[in-house]
């Protein structure tokens, strides 16, 4: 008789591997201005004008009733500054 071969058992069906879902990304609110006309902290304390839009230097009164004058931070971009009294 001649040997025979062992017949393997069928695969046995697993549970099938899934995907995991890929998370997408938390969407970015847009920019909201920092101060707008129905603000509820009120007017906004700074002069009305831009300061990108003044010469450095510059002195205004600003809403509040104090003076302000344009100043120039570390990356070159103007801003309004308090003066000292």
């Amino acid at each position: 008789m001649p040997a025979t071969m062992p017949v393997s058992p069928a695969k046995k069906a697993g549970p099938k591997k899934v995907a995991s879902k890929a998370k997408k990304p938390a969407a970015k609110k847009a920019a909201k201005p920092k101060w707008d006309k129905n603000d509820p902290r009120g007017p906004r304390p700074s002069p009305t004008s831009k300061a990108v839009d003044e010469t450095v230097g510059h002195e205004e009164e600003g809403n509040d009733g104090l003076w302000y004058i344009v100043a120039e931070d570390k990356n070159n971009r103007n801003f309004w500054k308090k003066m000292k009294e």
